[in-house]
Parts: C-alpha cells; sequence; structure tokens
C-alpha cells in the first residue's frame, strides 16, 4: 500500500530542463564552444558535478568541473532569476489532495540543495514537502536509489510503499532500484522515454485522475 509519494524536482514540478540547459549554452559560448540546448538535453537527470565533468572532458576546457560550475552560476539561475517559475499545472492540488489524505511528500532530486529550496520557496510549496533530499545530500546522486532510499528513511516508510514520480529514463531506474512503484510523468515541455515505469502519465490532472481511482496507491 502506497504511504508517501516521492518527486523528482526537474521535469515534474518545474518545467526546468530546457532553461537550465539554455544557461548551460550560453556559458559554453563564452568559453568558444557552441553546443545546442538540444544536445545538453542529453545530460537530463544527472547531477550539476557530473554534467561538469564530462562537459570539461568532452570539450577540453581548461578549467576543472569546479571552475566550470563557477562559472556556469554566473551565467544565472533558472531557479532564482526565472521571472515565470511557476509549478507545472495541478501539481499544488496533487499535492494538497495527497496531504489531505494523510501521504507523506518529498522531493528527491540530483540538483543542489540551494537551486531545489530557492526554487520551492518561490513557487509556494515547499510547505507541502515533508522532506527534501538534494544531489548534495548523497554520496552518489541518480541513477543510484541512494536519494529515494534517503527519503523513505526520513519518511519512515518502507521502500514498498513508496510511489515516485520521475520523467527521465536515469531517474526512473534510480526509483525502479529502490524497490519502489514508479510513475513515469511527461508532462514538461522536454518529453523523454518512461517506458520503463510501472505507470506512465502526461499530466497532473491524470496523477489525480489515477489516485482518486485508487489505481497510484495499490503498490507494485
Amino acid at each position: 500500500m502506497i504511504k508517501c509519494v516521492l518527486f523528482d524536482l526537474d521535469g515534474v514540478i518545474l518545467d526546468s530542463e530546457y532553461g537550465c540547459f539554455s544557461l548551460m549554452s550560453k556559458t559554453l559560448e563564452t568559453l568558444g564552444v557552441n553546443v545546442s540546448v538540444d544536445e545538453l538535453l542529453n545530460y537530463i537527470g544527472y547531477s550539476s558535478p557530473q554534467i561538469a565533468k564530462s562537459i570539461v572532458s568532452k570539450y577540453n576546457l581548461p578549467m576543472s568541473a569546479e571552475e566550470f560550475m563557477v562559472k556556469n552560476r554566473k551565467t544565472g539561475s533558472f531557479y532564482a532569476d526565472f521571472e515565470d517559475l511557476c509549478p507545472l499545472d495541478n501539481c499544488q492540488d496533487f499535492l494538497i489532495t495527497l496531504k489531505q489524505d494523510g501521504l507523506k511528500t518529498a522531493v528527491v532530486s540530483s540538483t543542489g540543495s540551494k537551486s531545489v529550496l530557492t526554487a520551492l520557496n518561490r513557487i509556494g510549496i515547499l510547505q507541502h514537502f515533508n522532506a527534501v533530499v538534494c544531489g548534495d545530500m548523497v554520496q552518489n546522486t541518480k541513477p543510484s536509489p541512494e536519494g529515494y532510499l534517503k527519503a523513505a528513511e526520513l519518511l519512515a516508510v518502507i521502500p514498498e510503499n513508496c510511489l515516485v514520480i520521475e520523467d527521465s529514463p536515469i531517474g526512473i531506474c534510480a526509483g525502479l532500484s529502490a524497490g519502489m512503484k514508479v510513475v513515469g510523468f511527461s508532462g514538461a515541455s522536454v518529453r523523454q522515454d518512461t517506458s520503463q515505469a510501472h505507470i506512465q502519465v502526461d499530466s497532473f490532472s491524470k496523477l489525480l485522475e489515477l489516485y482518486k481511482k485508487g489505481l497510484l496507491t495499490k503498490g507494485t
């Protein structure tokens, strides 16, 4: 029986992935490297340190991964600077419904805690979550299940009673490896392969519909 719901941030709560990688593309331009946003979208699901390490190596940048991350932060932060930041349609309604029914909730993201907490505060939904687990709070980020298992531990819920909502193959892999039921979500503008998930949906309105029918809370 599902007792808690664990949400990825980027591509699930926020339609943020294209915006974040657009900023990274601009950073690379300043370094004389022209890379399309669509190409950078292949990094969806990975943590910032993982992405930076790969980019520095792939494009032979004259800096460390840490230095690239600092330079990219100076370009701007989608989470802090984007004026129209908001949760995806019906996300808040879904969270309120879960809270009213006594289910616990958490955010589990590979993104750093400063960005995650900034975003959740700005869009006014931080109070709906019982826990937040970010990329800098674990040793191994997705596709490792560590973040999801840590969230389950914080919420005092066994993995089998957790429902994960993810939009990327990497995140779905993490949820499945944690032994949890996984919903593949494709409601953001960047849609990925969610075929490995137990259930696939394309909106929070659909999630609400399935939840009210009891189809999300039966376990795996």
